[in-house]
């Protein structure tokens, strides 16, 4: 459980559900969901990061991390979009990969 914070912005709304429905497009105003909650699969609320990754020792102050990422980024409008079964969150899924390289200077 978490707390997000940002600004409020505006912008048009495309769904998923009904991506080519261009005329019903409108501009709406929304702002990071506040509470972060990690329930299940589909009921997150918020915006969540989960990675999996594994570390491979190269040299003895040397470390390669890979893996991937999970991110999940949701803004909560302040009206409902009827178009789209009048949701208020709306959210964007990313899973993206990951490396990363470990320098220890001082490790013995």
């Amino acid at each position: 459980m978490g707390l997000c914070f940002g600004r409020q912005v505006s912008g048009k709304i495309i769904s998923s559900e009904k991506p080519f429905n261009i005329g019903l497009q409108q501009s709406e105003t929304a702002k990071p969901t506040k509470l972060n909650v990690l329930l299940n699969r589909y009921n997150d609320i918020g915006m969540l990061n989960s990675e999996l990754y594994g570390t491979l020792s190269v040299f003895n102050k040397m470390l390669v991390n890979a893996g991937l990422t999970f991110l999940f980024t949701e803004y909560t409008t302040n009206n409902k979009i009827e178009y789209d079964f009048n949701n208020d969150r709306f959210r964007l899924k990313s899973l993206m990969g990951l490396i990363s390289i470990s320098y220890k200077p001082f490790n013995n």
